[in-house]
């Protein structure tokens, strides 16, 4: 057999998987709705200063007081939680990696 033949039959079996995904019924029951939300929105309250990323732990007390919880080192590379009021900021090594708003 020749490689144009299964090339045509690979194609009608696409063809049958596609058609056998498509919804029994386009009754708009069948759907759910969806709510979207603006990226720019789903952060919360973006009017809380926060530390930035690569800012040093000594920056980041000398600008935000001590936190009121540190989690130690873990892993490798180490990574530091400092718990604060409004956010949480997570260090590697000495130096900010990221920090999130609590909601």
């Amino acid at each position: 057999m020749s490689g144009q033949f299964y090339r045509k039959c690979i194609m009608l079996l696409s063809s049958l998987w596609i058609l056998a995904a498509l919804p029994v019924s386009a009754n708009e029951s069948n759907y759910s709705q969806v709510s979207a939300t603006p990226i720019a929105q789903q952060g919360g309250d973006h009017s809380i200063t926060r530390p930035s990323r690569g800012m040093a732990m000594t920056e980041v007390e000398t600008k935000f007081g001590a936190p009121q919880q540190i989690a130690h080192p873990k892993g490798e590379p180490p990574i530091t939680r400092w718990q604060y009021p409004s956010f949480t900021v997570y260090f590697e090594h000495q130096y900010v990696i990221h920090s999130v708003l609590h909601k």
